[in-house]
């Protein structure tokens, strides 16, 4: 799936998404409701970064792996080298 820019379409749902800080170059796994100034012309941001928070340019949804369950390791490699991992969600665990 391709990259969405966040000025295009927000992410909608309870499911967890990858973000993207295109300034930063920084990527994070976000939900809908860890966003901020959906609504502001000013940008939208989550928290990130050890709590310096990101600004959210672009995004795509999560394709749920096959178990159903979410790790590290549902992470394709050019991603995981890019960001370490936030938090992926308060359900899931690391292998």
């Amino acid at each position: 799936m391709e990259w969405i820019k966040i000025k295009d379409k927000h992410p909608e749902g309870k499911e967890p998404f990858l973000a993207y800080d295109s300034g930063l170059n920084y990527y994070a796994i976000g939900l809908v409701n860890w966003l901020h100034g959906l609504h502001e012309k000013e940008g939208v941001y989550m928290p990130a970064r050890h709590g310096e928070g990101m600004q959210v340019t672009h995004w795509k949804p999560l394709i749920p792996p096959k178990d159903g369950i979410l790790t590290w390791f549902s992470f394709p490699a050019t991603i995981k080298r890019s960001f370490s991992p936030v938090m992926l969600s308060s359900d899931c665990h690391a292998r």
